[in-house]
C-alpha cells in the first residue's frame, strides 16, 4: 500500500512538472507554433531539467526525497503562477481541446487499428511484467542500477563504495540516463517506480516519431504506423522497462530532429537551441552521440548565419549557454576527477596516447579514442 502511495504521488508530481515545462514552452514561444512541436520542446526542456538539477544536487551532497518533492512543489508554484494569465489558460485549454480532436473524436480506421493492436499487446505485457517484477537485466544490474542505488543512498555523485575491475570503467560513464532512474527510486524508496518511468520514456519516443513523421509532409495514417514500426523494433521494445538508455538515447536524437525541421522552417533560434539541446541530452547519456551533436553544432551555425541573427541575441545566448553546460559539464567533472575529459577512454592523437590519458578502458577491453576517430589498439 505504501509503495503505491508513493508510486502516485511520484507520477503526480511528474504530470505537475510536465505541465510547467509545456506552459513555460508557450509561454515563450506562443500558440502560433504547433502543438506537437510545442510537445516535443517541453520533452527536450524536462530531459535537460532533470539532468541538470540531478547533476548539482548530486554535486552538492543533497540528491534526495526532499530534494524532489522540493522541485516538484516549486513546478506546482511556477504552473500556479503562469496560469493567473486567462490567454495563457486559454490557450491549454485549446491543447487539450486539439488532443481530444487527434484521439476521441477521429478514431483511426479499423484496419490501422488492427495493425496497432499487435503492438500494444506486447506493450501491455512489458508494463504487466515491468511492474510486478524488479528490472533483471544484465546491464542493469551491473552498473545502470547500481549507479543509481548509490546515488539514491548516499545523495553525491561519487559515492563511497569502490571496486577493481570494470566497476571502474562504468562509474564514469555519462549519466543522464541512470539520473532518470534514480529519480525514480527517490519516493518509492525501491525500484517499483523504475519500469514505468523508463516505459513513459518509450511512449515518448513512438510520440516523438509520429510528430516528426507529421513534420516531414507524413499523413496522419504514415505518421501512426510509422511510429507504431519504429518503437515496435526488438531494439526499442525489449528496452521499454529494462533501465536500459538506448531509448532516451534515441528519444533525445529524435527530438532535435523535429526541432531542426521546424526551425529551419520558421527560422526560430530559440527552437535551433532546443534541438542542439537535445542532441546535448544525447551525448550526456551515452557518448555514441557525440557525432550527431558536432553535426548539431553545424547545423545551429547554418541557421544563424542564414537566419542573419547576432551572437548576441537572446535566443542565442540562452542556448549557448544551456548547450554549452549540458554538453561539457560531465567532461569538465571527468578532467577534474581523471584529467581526461573522455574518461574511461584513453585519448590518442594519430594512434599516439596523450600523457596521463590512460584509462581502465585501454587496459580491460584494449580501446581508445583518437581524435580522427574511434580505434582498437
Amino acid at each position: 500500500m505504501a509503495d503505491l502511495l508513493f508510486l502516485s504521488l511520484w507520477f503526480a508530481g511528474l504530470a505537475v512538472t510536465v505541465l510547467a515545462c509545456h506552459l513555460g514552452v508557450t509561454r515563450v514561444f506562443g500558440a502560433g507554433l504547433d502543438l506537437r512541436v510545442r510537445a516535443v520542446a517541453t520533452l527536450v526542456v524536462l530531459l535537460a531539467g532533470q539532468y541538470l538539477a540531478g547533476l548539482a544536487l548530486l554535486l552538492l551532497g543533497a540528491f534526495g526525497p526532499a530534494a524532489l518533492v522540493a522541485l516538484f512543489v516549486l513546478a506546482a508554484g511556477f504552473a500556479g503562477w503562469t496560469l493567473r494569465s486567462p490567454e495563457l489558460r486559454g490557450l491549454i485549454a485549446a491543447d487539450f481541446g486539439r488532443i481530444r480532436a487527434a484521439t476521441i473524436d477521429q478514431p483511426v480506421s479499423a484496419r490501422i487499428a488492427w495493425i496497432l493492436a499487435v503492438p500494444a499487446l506486447i506493450f501491455w505485457l512489458h508494463v504487466v511484467r515491468g511492474t510486478l517484477t524488479p528490472p533483471l537485466d544484465w546491464d542493469f544490474l551491473t552498473y545502470h542500477g547500481p549507479r543509481a542505488v548509490f546515488w539514491v543512498q548516499e545523495g553525491t555523485l561519487w559515492p563511497s563504495y569502490d571496486a577493481v575491475g570494470l566497476w571502474q570503467f562504468y562509474r564514469a560513464f555519462p549519466i543522464a540516463g541512470d539520473l532518470l532512474s534514480a529519480w525514480a527510486m527517490l519516493l518509492p524508496s525501491g525500484d517499483v517506480a523504475v519500469a514505468p518511468s523508463w516505459t513513459l520514456v518509450w511512449v515518448a519516443l513512438g510520440l516523438t516519431g509520429h510528430a516528426a513523421i507529421r513534420s516531414l509532409g507524413g499523413s496522419r495514417p504514415a505518421a501512426l504506423l510509422g511510429a507504431a514500426v519504429a518503437v515496435s523494433l526488438p531494439a526499442c521494445l525489449h528496452h521499454m522497462s529494462s533501465g536500459y538508455v538506448d531509448n532516451l538515447v534515441a528519444l533525445a536524437l529524435l527530438a532535435g530532429i523535429v526541432l531542426f525541421i521546424e526551425a529551419e522552417r520558421t527560422g526560430r533560434m530559440g527552437l535551433a537551441g532546443l534541438a542542439l539541446a537535445a542532441w546535448a541530452v544525447a551525448l550526456a547519456t551515452k557518448l555514441t552521440a557525440l557525432p550527431f551533436l558536432g553535426l548539431g553544432a553545424l547545423l545551429w551555425l547554418w541557421l544563424l548565419l542564414r537566419n542573419r541573427r547576432a551572437f548576441t541575441d537572446l535566443p542565442v545566448v540562452v542556448s549557448v549557454v544551456g548547450v554549452g553546460l549540458l554538453a561539457l559539464a560531465w567532461p569538465a567533472i571527468l578532467i577534474l576527477e581523471f584529467a581526461n575529459p573522455l574518461y574511461p577512454f584513453t585519448l590518442s592523437v594519430l594512434g599516439i596516447d596523450l600523457p596521463g590519458t590512460t584509462a581502465p578502458a585501454r587496459e580491460l577491453a584494449g580501446s581508445r579514442i583518437d581524435i580522427l576517430g574511434f580505434t582498437d589498439a
